[in-house]
């Protein structure tokens, strides 16, 4: 009875979420296309970049979730995926800023 108990929270747990994280891919896709932004569009190349980590680790968050009660070994690649993505975003923003730093 307990294991049935278990699984039901389990299955609650994980649809919670998978709701959280399409909202946050909805949060993310708004960002994009919002021309307000942390860092403007209107910066060449870092003002895409930024668009563009967020929602690769947002799709990659999504596919996460998604996936988070079929393969643990598919869950484990696409966790490293995402956090890999924010850590390389994180130290390309900080290189782009240095280098601006520098040069002016």
């Amino acid at each position: 009875m307990s294991l049935i108990i278990r699984r039901v929270n389990n299955l609650k747990k994980s649809n919670k979420d998978k709701n959280l994280s399409l909202v946050l891919l909805g949060l993310a896709v708004a960002y994009a296309v919002f021309p307000i932004d942390a860092v403007p569009d209107v910066v060449p190349v870092l003002g895409w970049v930024d668009d563009a980590f967020i929602l690769i680790s947002a799709s990659l968050n999504t596919l996460e979730k998604t996936f988070a009660n079929g393969s643990a070994s598919l869950e484990k690649i696409l966790k490293f995926a995402k956090y890999l993505t924010i850590g390389l975003g994180i130290v390309f923003i900080l290189l782009i800023v240095l280098l601006g730093i520098v040069v002016y």
